[in-house]
Order: structure tokens, then sequence, then C-alpha cells
């Protein structure tokens, strides 16, 4: 046999082969549409394939408006013809409710291993591991934490503004505040979880732990997806990163063998340990292992866990706070009405304290809105464990529901973009409404749900809260539009997600108008 016709046959034996899988897995979800594409939308090949109608991308959530609606079902079946897995895609919060609530068959699949870049974590982890290092990780989110990170996004907001020049100027512009917000977010980390208070402008001597910091929580998928042997090049971007997890391991791992030193010496004579641990996350986590002995984390547990505190907490954070201002630029009754609530709140002329945070709801409704519309966690991916039948309601037979069976290892993806939008749980959905949150938080599910809800949700909000209290107490904050360009146009070009391990944007100009006291 010729060697052309051997490869014809190869050829044709895996076409075959692919659409026989296909087939078999068409008959598995036959019960929803059914949409096929040449690659599973997570691949390097799916995701960074411009989204066409045989490639949805990434971006197809975002770019094919009404996708459930047209295709008549909030569950949809995407079935890739040239390689990978068959996945579920899903609008419903019912169906996110089941999946991600107490009780459920489904699980993190094997490929999150992404997760586990500097070690095993609370997120990546499940089962028995899971719960030890949730009891582990539990105690570091303390309520003296969150005073502390009131305490400390205080601090930096009005270091911020003497570094910056804010104080000596009415107006203030910049071409990309979320430069600003990222470094608050980071500033913010670093004193509360690590407990390395730091000035807005520090130098930096070579590479300082502040610039690895940074590098670490920019380059996830650089260090996950570049080969070892890729770092000996002489390109300064991989020598660069390759340095800075260097130096971040060594910085983690220096402290983590100390603060063991000593809390052990403090358990040993019985000296208050857990006041003495430190009122930072860094601290209170080392201490809450040593307590637990045997079942304790190692320390490259104790690293992941660091790790993925810091990837969470910083972009997720700095993100959201840049699309909130932007937003409540390009609505102004909004922006006036949260102001007149601080004012109300703060009208003997006192200065804001972590215990008016109970009552700045209207603020706080604003950070939940832009997390709403734009959120950092935008797919999240389960495995059913077991046969599973999952209900949800029905477009086509409204006051149905439909019911799907999942079998044990199928894949699905809850989408949040547009479960975030969708009209039967969202009136208005594109609206940016922050009110529709002053009351109940209820159908809130951007932070996660059930036992596995985000550990730092109260972290990031508390956050939150103070900095957008304080910036909307002394300025008006307004979008920088280019020469002709409506609101929708802006909106269209700035916040376009950037999808990556989580949904952010570009760069976000915003002008300040300093607020007559």
């Amino acid at each position: 046999m010729s060697p052309t016709r051997s490869i014809v046959l190869v050829i044709t034996a895996v076409i075959l082969l692919r659409v026989y899988k296909a087939f078999q897995a068409a008959k598995v979800v036959k019960s929803v549409p059914i949409r096929f594409c040449a690659f599973p939308q997570m691949t390097a090949l799916g995701s960074t394939i411009p989204t066409f109608w045989w490639n949805p991308g990434l971006y197809f959530v975002w770019e094919w408006k009404d996708f459930y609606k047209k295709s008549g079902s909030e569950v949809v079946a995407f079935i890739p013809l040239v390689y990978g897995r068959s996945m579920l895609y899903t609008t419903s919060p019912e169906v996110i409710q089941q999946i991600l609530g107490y009780d459920s068959t489904f699980q993190k699949p094997d490929f999150s291993f992404i997760l586990n870049l500097l070690g095993a974590n609370v997120v990546s982890s499940e089962g028995e591991q899971w719960r030890r290092h949730r009891k582990v990780t539990a105690p570091a989110f303390h309520q003296s934490t969150y005073r502390n990170v009131w305490l400390e996004t205080a601090r930096i907001y009005e270091d911020m503004l003497n570094t910056e020049g804010w104080n000596a100027a009415d107006t203030f512009s910049t071409p990309a505040f979320n430069q600003a917000t990222t470094k608050v977010a980071l500033l913010v980390i670093a004193a509360c979880g690590f407990g390395i208070p730091l000035p807005w402008s520090s130098p930096s001597n070579g590479l300082s732990i502040r610039d690895s910091i940074v590098t670490v929580a920019s380059s996830i998928l650089i260090r996950l997806y570049t080969p070892r042997l890729a770092y000996f090049l002489p390109i300064t971007r991989l020598q660069k990163v390759d340095k800075a997890y260097t130096e971040f391991e060594r910085f983690m791992k220096e402290h983590i063998a100390s603060r063991k030193s000593e809390i052990k010496k403090m358990l040993a004579l019985g000296d208050g340990a857990d006041e003495k641990a430190g009122g930072d996350i860094f601290g209170r986590l080392v201490q809450a292992s040593e307590t637990e002995g045997r079942l304790g984390l190692s320390d490259q547990e104790l690293l992941g866990n660091y790790f993925i505190f810091l990837f969470a907490g910083h972009e997720t954070t700095a993100h959201t706070l840049a699309v909130t201002l932007a937003l409540l630029g390009m609505h102004q009754d909004e922006q006036d009405r949260v102001y007149r609530h601080i004012c109300d709140l703060l009208n003997t002329g006192r200065q804001l304290s972590f215990e008016d945070s109970g009552a700045l709801t209207p603020v706080l409704s604003c950070f939940y809105e832009a997390l709403r519309l734009y959120p950092a966690a935008y797919a999240v991916i389960r495995e059913a464990t077991e046969d599973t039948v999952l209900a949800y309601p029905s477009i086509s037979h409204p006051g149905t529901d439909e019911h799907l069976l999942v079998p044990v290892g199928g894949l699905i993806v809850l989408d949040m973009v547009s479960a975030n939008r969708n009209p039967r749980h969202f009136p208005d959905p594109d609206k940016f409404r922050p009110s529709r949150w002053d009351q109940s938080t209820d159908a809130f599910f951007a932070f996660s749900l059930g036992p596995r809800a985000c550990l730092g949700r109260k972290f990031a909000t508390t956050e939150a809260t103070c900095f957008l209290s304080h910036l909307l107490r002394d300025w008006r904050v307004e979008i920088v539009r280019r020469e002709g360009e409506t609101d929708t146009q802006w909106e269209s070009r700035v916040l376009y997600p950037k999808m990556g391990v989580t949904l952010t944007t570009g760069d976000v100009p915003l002008r300040f108008i300093r607020r007559e006291i």
C-alpha cells in the first residue's frame, strides 16, 4: 500500500470515528437543541480562534445575543467534530442552583488543573480534601480581617490622592483608571492578606515583591502553557515571568516557615497564638493549619491557597471596581442617588467608618450590579459524578419544566454571562439598575452558591464599599468619550470583555471632578 493511500485511510478512519462519537453524543442529549462545532470552546484552539458559526469560541456568549431564546431552550448541547468532549451550556439560574447547591452530584472536572498552579487549594480540591482545606481556610476570614480591610482601603485611597496629585486639582483625568483599581486591590491584598502594608509609591530594587505579585497575577496562562525549556530562551517577557514566580514562591515559603516557627512557639507556651497570629489572612491561615496538627496543610498547599486568594482577590475586585465606576459615569442619575445616600449618612460631617458598611447598601448594590453585567467568573464547568436529572423552565411552553438526564461524566458549563442577563430573573437585563439589589441579594450568584460559595466575598465587598464610598463622596465620575461618541458606543468599545482565566475589560478612561462640600 502506498504512503499516500495509507495517509488517506488514516484520515478517513479518524473522520469516521469523530462522526460516530458525535452521533453517540447527540443520542445522549437528544432532548435539548444541539449545535455542532469544530472545537470545544474551552480548548486552546476553540478559545483563540474568533467566533464564527463553526467555532463559537469563548465570545459567543457575548456576540450571539438571544442565543438561548433562538435555540428554544435554556440548555444547549455543543458537540465538537474535530476533537474534544461535548458540553452542555446553560443560562438557567435554576440549573445553576441545582449544580452549585448543597447535595449536588456535580464536581469540578479533572482538567481544572489550572487552579493547582502553585499547589492544591480550597478552590480546586474536592470531597474529603476540600473539607480539609475548607476547615483550615475558613477561620482565616474573620470579622477583624474585614475591619482591617476597611482601614487599609481608606488609607490606600488617601495615599492615592496625595501621591497622584488629586488633592492639588479640581479635575483629574486618566486614560486607564483600571490601572489604579488594580493597584488598590493589590495593596489591599498585600496589607490584609499577607501583612505587608505598602505605600502607593514604593521604590523597586530589581524585582520587588510587589512587582512579583503583579506579574504572577497577570501571567497565569503564560506560566501554565509555556514549556519549562522556553524560559531558557532570550525572551524578556518569559524571563520576567519566570523570575517573578521564582521570587514569589521563595518569598512565600520563607514567610510560611517564619510564621510556622512563631506560632509553634506560641502554641507550646500557650501564649495566645490566635491573637498573635496576625490580623492578616496569611497569619490566620498558618495558625489554623498548625492547630490541626497532622490534618493541617502542607507548605505547598498553603502556597496554593495563598496563590488562589491573591488571584481571586486581586484581579476580580480590581476589574469590577473599574467597571462600577464606568457604569456610574454613564448613569449620572444612579451616581447622584448613591451620593445623596452617602451625604445623608454623614450629615453631621463625620468621616466614614467600618461601622457604616452595613448602612451603605446602595453603594454595594452598584458593585453587585456591575458584577452581574460583567461577571469575572464568566464560565463555571462541572462534571456529573452520577446520572442526574436537571429541571428548568421551558421557553417554548411557559409554566412547565423541561427535564434533562445528564449521564455520569457529562460536562456542563454554567454560562454566567447569559444567566446574569436572563430576563426571567432580571427585568431589563441589559440595564444598569443597582436598586434591584437594595432589598435582597438572594438572586445574586456571581460569588457562587452553596457550600463552595466564595470565601472572600465579604473581603471583596468590604473593600469595594469602602473605596467607592470614599471616592463618590469626594468626586463626581464622568466617562471620557471620543469626539462624537455616544454612551452606547463608549460602552461597546471600552467595556467589551476580554475572556481569559477571568472576564476583564480594556483601559477605562474616566474623569473625576471634585465635589463642592
